[in-house]
């Protein structure tokens, strides 16, 4: 299964994601400032949330080109932009390994989330490097630690304990965005951490959420026979309220927490 296989669940769930990632996205948008007429380039996009918000403050003459590597993912992008009424978004399925873009063709690059999910992620920041203009922003955003993001761990967790997942290990979970940045020839200006929560109805809905858009777990859980799949809800449910999330009125409040770094490409 791949990510195009994915794409419906994350657009099934676009409107909770941009609501829960909202503190993530504005932080993107502070960091790279995008002026009237710029162009602004996002690398693995999924289903564009960030991009989105972006091109609302690029106007008419600037435009946010959204790029994934997965084709259902771009087509879903380019659905939901036109649904928005976004004239001045544009899509490509795109390798963020490997752009092709002209050098110095975009004002700002930004990547949120992706990185972590790519066998090379030093080569996609040296792509972003290369394709911004000198004094132009590159953003990049990745997970911290999975203690520090329960929200899918506590499903794989019972996984791995029934042998149907192999985690990967805990340091492809993030990356050190400092040297990282500063290897693929920018600027390093800040690297911050931004918390927030995945918020659900129920504990049914945080568990439908994972099922859907929970990346490669969401691919197991789609392999596992009814019994074992509502094994797992139970156990996930549990979970949950042992940990605290979960509310007297039965709501759910996962707490999450991303790490933000902006550079700057040298203007000489």
């Amino acid at each position: 299964m791949s990510w195009d296989d994915l794409a419906a669940g994350w657009e099934r769930w676009s409107q909770l994601t941009a609501e829960a990632s909202a503190p993530v996205d504005r932080w993107f948008l502070d960091a790279l400032a995008p002026a009237e007429g710029q162009t602004i380039l996002d690398v693995g996009a999924g289903t564009g949330e960030a991009a989105f918000l972006i091109a609302e403050h690029v106007g008419p003459g600037g435009r946010v080109l959204v790029t994934d590597g997965s084709e259902a993912m771009v087509d879903t992008a380019r659905l939901r932009a036109r649904r928005l009424g976004l004239a001045n978004v544009e899509t490509a399925v795109m390798d963020a390994e490997r752009l092709t873009l002209d050098d110095a063709s975009v004002d700002a690059a930004l990547c949120r989330w992706t990185l972590y999910l790519l066998e090379d992620p030093a080569a996609a920041l040296r792509e972003m490097a290369r394709v911004v203009r000198p004094g132009g922003r590159v953003a990049v955003g990745v997970w911290a630690q999975p203690d520090e993001n329960p929200l899918v761990p506590l499903v794989s967790l019972d996984l791995v304990r029934l042998g149907l997942y192999d985690p990967p290990p805990a340091s492809s979970h993030s990356l050190d965005l400092e040297p990282a940045l500063r290897d693929a020839g920018l600027t390093p200006v800040r690297v911050e951490e931004v918390p927030f929560h995945w918020r659900f109805a129920s504990a049914r809905e945080a568990w439908e959420y994972v099922a859907d858009a929970g990346g490669a777990v969401s691919r197991v859980l789609r392999g596992v026979d009814d019994g074992t799949r509502e094994e797992l809800r139970a156990g996930y449910a549990e979970a949950l309220a042992e940990a605290g999330y979960v509310a007297a009125d039965g709501s759910v409040a996962v707490p999450a927490l991303a790490v933000n770094g902006l550079g700057v490409r040298p203007a000489a």
